[in-house]
């Protein structure tokens, strides 16, 4: 590897946990009981256009979706640093590695078989292309849009998916307002659902395992970039003729 790539990469992922640090000490607020964790907080719409919704609650983090000015959002979780979790209406387009899906007797309709399954930006396992904060357990079901190299089997390629209800992404606070004085958030939800081509496949009904929070997901994968990129500076360090 390249010197100045891994330099670059220790920059980036010490950058990163002290980021991912900063607000482990700052702290969450939610809002939200432990029986209502899989409700909205509230309702919302998007103010303004060109607004990026990202895979982390940083703005290094990946673009997931850019809704239009109005889009309806619901709000999970409100954070003490200015961002907010979010869903959609019909979820985000997100990729996950077809070894962890099956075909189903609907076209294009595909169910997860294994357990915590990551959702992620792009598709790779880079370092960089952290997950979304939910995970897919067995038998959920999906909606495939494409393969990302459809000439290799399922079990070898990623997979472009709709993300199922239920998987956020996150935005800055500033850019979601409030519903007007007298409109009702679960109608207009309901109502927006009803418009998509397809109705949202449902999540398994099994109990689900505690999801680790956004701070310790990523912090636990920041450490692991941060000792790739210390190992591999050490071999560039003790090889005859470094590349530079």
């Amino acid at each position: 590897m390249n010197l100045r790539i891994v330099l670059h990469l220790l920059v980036l992922t010490s950058g990163i946990l002290a980021a991912v640090r900063g607000s482990v000490q700052a702290g969450e607020t939610t809002g939200a009981r432990a029986g209502e964790r899989d409700r909205p907080l509230r309702y919302g719409r998007i103010t303004g256009d060109g607004v990026s919704i990202y895979n982390l609650a940083d703005e290094k983090g990946r673009e997931i979706a850019r809704p239009a000015r109005g889009q309806l959002v619901a709000v999970y979780k409100d954070t003490a640093t200015g961002w907010l979790e979010v869903e959609v209406p019909g979820g985000y387009p997100v990729w996950v590695f077809g070894r962890y899906l099956e075909p189903t007797s609907e076209a294009n309709l595909y169910q997860v078989n294994g357990s915590a399954v990551n959702l992620r930006p792009a598709p790779s396992s880079d370092v960089t292309n952290f997950p979304l904060p939910q995970r897919l357990q067995a038998g959920d079901k999906v909606r495939v849009l494409e393969l990302a190299e459809p000439e290799k089997p399922l079990a070898e390629t990623w997979v472009r998916i709709w993300s199922p209800p239920g998987v956020h992404g996150c935005v800055r606070s500033s850019a979601v307002e409030g519903l007007m004085s007298g409109e009702d958030g679960p109608a207009l939800w309901s109502v927006a659902l009803a418009a998509l081509p397809t109705a949202p496949p449902m999540r398994a009904a099994q109990t689900r395992p505690k999801e680790p929070s956004e701070a310790e997901r990523k912090e636990g994968e920041v450490r692991v970039a941060l000792e790739e990129a210390r190992a591999a500076l050490e071999r560039e360090r003790i090889r005859e003729t470094p590349d530079f």
